[in-house]
């Protein structure tokens, strides 16, 4: 299950208004559709340290690097099998001064997703 801002409901219009599955998610390596260009994300796994503004992420601390976030791209919201009590995952997708990442928070915990290459 999605929710999504601009960039889900941009990639729904561009495939006849119908759902896609997520490419971040669905697939470890893959090309993402974001309308305004197309990315490679390097997959992670790892904690972050992420600073707050107003509920937004505004910088990430990751293997002693610090990203600080210039643009939020997307955010979205995943979360499957509720009767399994599997986690509800917010993701967001950041253009830093350091390239494009993808972080998610589940609880107080952050983790990155992936690294643009």
């Amino acid at each position: 299950m999605f929710r999504s801002g601009s960039y889900r409901r941009g990639v729904a219009a561009m495939h006849g208004g119908r759902r896609t599955t997520h490419p971040t998610i669905d697939a470890p390596h893959t090309h993402t559709h974001n309308p305004r260009h197309t990315l490679l994300m390097k997959r992670y796994a790892d904690p972050v340290e992420v600073l707050l503004s107003r509920g937004s992420p505004r910088r990430v601390r990751w293997a002693e690097r610090i990203y600080q976030v210039q643009e939020i791209l997307d955010f979205w919201i995943y979360q499957s099998r509720w009767w399994s009590s599997e986690e509800r995952r917010i993701y967001f997708r950041l253009r830093t001064n350091r390239g494009t990442i993808e972080i998610w928070r589940s609880g107080e915990q952050w983790v990155l997703a992936g690294v643009e290459d």
